[in-house]
């Protein structure tokens, strides 16, 4: 996929460019699908590695692709989990699970 030249800058073909931005943008649409999961899901990924924390929640530390993290917060006793690029900020991820909880009660 990646090949490297003479003085050690990495090429990327067109191809692998294309698919990188199709991952991208994959991910993209992803962001701020909110879920909720168990309390089991919440506290596993809590202890796989150190989390972000941000807000009162957290980020995955390792991303799904590029900046993208899956990011969980505990909030009135559930759980909840969605894509976030570590870009967003936190009153967009607070705003964004408002609506959802909102949508959900209707």
């Amino acid at each position: 996929m990646f090949k490297e030249n003479v003085i050690g800058e990495i090429v990327l073909s067109e191809e692998d460019c294309l698919k990188m931005a199709e991952k991208e943008k994959e991910y993209k649409s992803k962001v701020a699908q909110w879920k909720e999961v168990s309390e089991k899901e919440y506290w596993e990924m809590l202890d796989i590695l150190p989390p972000i924390w941000f807000g009162s929640g957290f980020f995955m530390r390792e991303a799904l692709y590029a900046d993208f993290h899956d990011f969980y917060i505990k909030k009135e006793n559930k759980y909840y989990k969605a894509v976030f690029s570590r870009n967003n900020t936190w009153g967009e991820i607070k705003d964004s699970l408002e609506s959802f909880i909102k949508e959900e009660e209707e």
